[in-house]
């Protein structure tokens, strides 16, 4: 074998190990790239899983906590309305004034606990948020109601406050006097949690749109001439409650749920 002959040979041979040695470092890159995509791939998966446990739980949550607000409005409710009085021949006793400050204080505390939900970060959709603060505010509503109703049938001097039953503007006015007084701030448009009261710079323009609201739900909602006609003021007050107040806050809460988690996660590219 001539010298040239072999030079050839060993060029040959040196030019096709030098192009494995290139296939082999791309083949290298693209399996490292490949794995790397289906690392991500695994990781976002699971990133996203644990995100919707999360939803989940805080959905989870969020029922419990509607369903204890209902459960204490209707048992305050229930035991002050006068018609169901008069039904079961209820008398009141210090176990029955007990028992309604205690269901007043657990409403109070679970209305006020609903605040922790507002985070968009717990599952709710951002489309959501007008539901949310109608929500919230029915809440505030349902316990100063509860509570009115309380003082009404506690203290009978206070169905002194309208003198004529069958003028619904009085009594929805006498209404609304008795419960605006207690509305919580942090449930209400226009609170500022960094104002050292809580208004913030348009709540007083927030609160007057809210009473306006309420009175023009009251007085289209038929508590005042539905009959059988009310013969007190409490009698009205536990229908605004059970009618109104209580309805309305379901009513959110279960949009609020079924659109809870609705929304889209983003799915990893596969490619």
């Amino acid at each position: 074998m001539s010298p040239s002959w072999a030079d050839g040979v060993s060029a040959v041979a040196s030019a096709a190990a030098a192009l494995l040695s290139a296939v082999a470092v791309l083949v290298a890159v693209r399996v490292a790239r490949q794995s790397g995509r289906q690392t991500e791939a695994i990781a976002s998966e699971q990133a996203q899983r644990e995100i919707r446990s999360y939803h989940a739980d805080r959905k989870s949550e969020f029922r419990e906590q509607c369903r204890s607000v209902l459960a204490a409005a209707n048992a305050i409710e229930t035991m002050l309305n006068p018609r169901v009085s008069e039904l079961i021949s209820a008398s009141d006793s210090a176990a029955d004034v007990e028992f309604t400050r205690t269901a007043l204080a657990q409403l109070s505390s679970e209305v006020n606990l609903l605040t922790t939900f507002t985070d968009a970060s717990s599952g709710i959709p951002s489309a959501m948020a007008p539901v949310v603060a109608e929500l919230l505010e029915e809440a505030a509503w349902l316990y100063s109601d509860a509570l009115h109703l309380a003082i009404l049938e506690r203290d009978p001097d206070g169905e002194d406050e309208v003198s004529d039953l069958r003028d619904p503007q009085a009594v929805v006015t006498a209404l609304l006097d008795g419960s605006a007084v207690n509305l919580e701030p942090r449930l209400m448009p226009g609170y500022d949690p960094a104002s050292p009261n809580g208004e913030g710079p348009d709540a007083d323009a927030a609160w007057r749109a809210a009473y306006g609201r309420r009175e023009a739900l009251l007085l289209s909602s038929g508590i005042v001439t539905a009959a059988p006609l009310p013969s007190t003021l409490s009698e009205v007050a536990a229908r605004s409650l059970g009618w109104i107040s209580i309805r309305r806050f379901a009513d959110r809460a279960s949009v609020i749920l079924s659109a809870w988690g609705a929304a889209e996660i983003v799915q990893p590219d596969a490619t």
